[in-house]
């Protein structure tokens, strides 16, 4: 459960900076590198997990 929160965490976070930046076409974009950072983050996440669980 806690894997699934970056992305939206870090789409949001982006969005705001972004809006606050660059206005309208900025918040898309730092809502989009937010998304994409936030999924690797999860990834990342899920195959620390995994290699842990495997010790």
């Amino acid at each position: 459960m806690i894997g699934c929160l970056p992305p939206f965490l870090l789409l949001l976070i982006g969005g705001v900076i972004g809006a606050l930046v660059g206005g309208k076409y900025g918040a898309a974009w730092g809502g989009g590198v937010g998304l994409i950072l936030g999924l690797a983050l999860m990834v990342a996440l899920v195959g620390l997990l995994r290699n842990a669980r495997h010790r």
